[in-house]
């Protein structure tokens, strides 16, 4: 139930080993499959994948693509969505897309093909960079409206503690979890 397949294994795997990091882009899309049998959602076309939502500010709302059009290519390769159990390769492959280059879609908007200029960006700048305090021993995220819209209204600045290692310095010196860390001394 929690197998995780060989070849992302292995890109993850290669990526550490290249860079030290995985990096995922962000376009700021959520996909629905055509053929969508939990939400009794059948879109009449035979290639491609449904794009449900679009981030307000991100990458997609810029590049002006809509919910409800159909990602049918990127770079030329053709995108395959038409069931649920197609959506993580989808997923990856716009997560795997070069930080700041622009690749080109092919979008069915209605009954016209357009194409499309889109320029992800890093996934850790819109959901908040983590940090790991190794002398405190805890890990701390930065604070965005997508890592967590309400906490963003709530206190739009500071940082939200994560997590904090037992018997580590910052337990012992009293953070604790969902501690946020509004000031460290006149900063």
């Amino acid at each position: 139930g929690f197998a995780i397949p060989s070849a992302v294994v292995k890109d993850v795997v290669d990526r550490i080993l290249k860079d030290g990091k995985v990096t995922r882009s962000w376009t700021g899309l959520r996909f629905q499959p055509l053929k969508d049998f939990r939400k009794s959602s059948y879109i009449d076309a035979n290639h491609g994948v449904l794009i449900a939502s679009v981030d307000e500010g991100s990458p997609g709302e810029k590049a002006k693509l809509h919910a409800g059009d159909i990602a049918v290519a990127v770079d030329g390769e053709p995108v395959r969505g038409m069931y649920e159990t197609d959506l993580p390769a989808v997923e990856r492959r716009f997560a795997a897309l070069t930080i700041d280059a622009p690749v080109h879609l092919d979008v069915q908007r209605g009954g016209e093909m357009l194409a499309v200029t889109l320029t992800p960006s890093s996934k850790g700048r819109q959901e908040g960079e983590d940090f790991e305090c190794k002398k405190w021993d805890l890990t701390v995220k930065e604070i965005t409206k997508f890592s967590d819209p309400y906490l963003h209204f709530a206190r739009p600045r500071g940082i939200y503690v994560q997590g904090v290692k037992f018997g580590g310095n910052a337990r012992t010196s009293g953070f604790g979890n969902f501690d946020i860390i509004t000031q460290i001394g006149d900063k």
